[in-house]
């Protein structure tokens, strides 16, 4: 994925090509992204595949590559700054009528992170198999897969649907099979959220859905352990038993849900 952007932003050059222009070039669009939402650890991630594969094809070639010279100084600084969540109210009176705006596989993701809590990656990882529409208590089964592995052994976890969220995946069954990195479709909502003047602060992204839906459970008092559950959080406390039941996170997650525009 990082090789494809490097390549689409520079041209398909050959390696003896690839000037620390190019380089700062690349460093410039991720500095975009980033302001765009991305992760600066994400960013960094980006910068050393491009770099390593650049290494890769000079020892398997045999052609000269100063990587030193031409990534030096090109390392994002981590802030540990957390995103700031939206207010429940802004979701729903701004941020959801909005985003007809956007192709339904963005749209209905928007929803569907809105009223569960999970993360893009974890939303755009789901297969037909993963949706269970028909069951008494509907939910989606966040668990791992051969070529998708879960960002913690916490992250899986059954989480009922409610509100946007049912609405999403009664729309799409089937999961958001138009993006297959969460990256793309980050990028996109992002976007959206900067040019219709959404952002309450620069530091909003998509992703302060995740902490909206945490401040929600918090302010209705739902136990810490229902909440750790439906975040795929890890919990201080040691874990006997299987978990709350999908009626016991539905009974609290009915309390918050969004209402789906008519």
């Amino acid at each position: 994925m990082a090789h494809k952007e490097f390549v689409k932003l520079i041209g398909n050059k050959g390696l003896k090509e690839v000037e620390r222009a190019d380089i700062l070039k690349f460093h410039q669009h991720l500095m975009q992204a980033i302001a765009d939402g991305m992760s600066a650890d994400t960013a960094n991630k980006k910068m050393r595949y491009v770099k390593d594969i650049c290494k890769t094809v000079s020892k398997a070639k045999e052609i000269p590559f100063n990587e030193n010279e031409l990534f030096n100084d090109t390392r994002f600084k981590l802030t540990k700054r957390s995103r700031p969540p939206f207010e429940a109210e802004y979701v729903q009176d701004k941020i959801i009528p909005s985003l007809d705006k956007l192709n339904d596989d963005a749209k209905y993701l928007v929803y569907a992170m809105a009223d569960t809590g999970a993360r893009e990656g974890e939303l755009v990882g789901l297969e037909t198999e993963d949706i269970f529409l028909d069951e008494p208590i509907p939910y989606i089964y966040i668990r791992p897969k051969e070529k998708r592995e879960l960002k913690t052994p916490h992250s899986e976890r059954k989480i009922p649907l409610v509100g946007t969220a049912l609405h999403a995946f009664q729309k799409m069954p089937n999961g958001f099979t138009r993006y297959k990195h969460a990256d793309s479709i980050s990028n996109i909502v992002n976007k959206h959220i900067r040019d219709n003047n959404l952002k309450p602060t620069s530091f909003h992204t998509l992703y302060s859905l995740r902490h909206t839906f945490k401040d929600r459970l918090r302010d209705i008092g739902a136990p810490e352990e229902v909440i750790d559950q439906m975040m795929g959080h890890s919990s201080n406390k040691p874990k006997y038993g299987r978990g709350h039941k999908l009626e016991t996170a539905q009974m609290w997650l009915q309390k918050i849900a969004f209402t789906p525009p008519l």
